[in-house]
């Protein structure tokens, strides 16, 4: 069965937060400021459009972010 799917589909219209950063970006700050032991270097996999790792590298986070959404992609190397 040689069938390809595409998933690239990507269900944000923009590369800014939504409703659910409110609640979600203040406990990853909570727990990013405990782990933190020397380099602030961070992995996004599955970045999406990109707006957490643009949210935390405003608090000095050097971001590598990876998705398979093109359009995700698109959406944050434009912001």
């Amino acid at each position: 069965m040689n069938e390809s799917v595409n998933i690239d589909g990507y269900g944000c219209a923009d590369s800014g937060l939504n409703s659910s950063h409110s609640y979600l970006l203040p406990a990853l700050h909570r727990e990013l400021s405990r782990v933190t032991l020397g380099e602030k270097q961070l992995f996004d996999l599955g970045c999406g459009n990109g707006s957490i790792a643009a949210a935390v590298s405003k608090d000095g986070w050097d971001v590598t972010g990876v998705a398979v959404s093109i359009e995700g992609i698109a959406q944050a190397q434009r912001a």
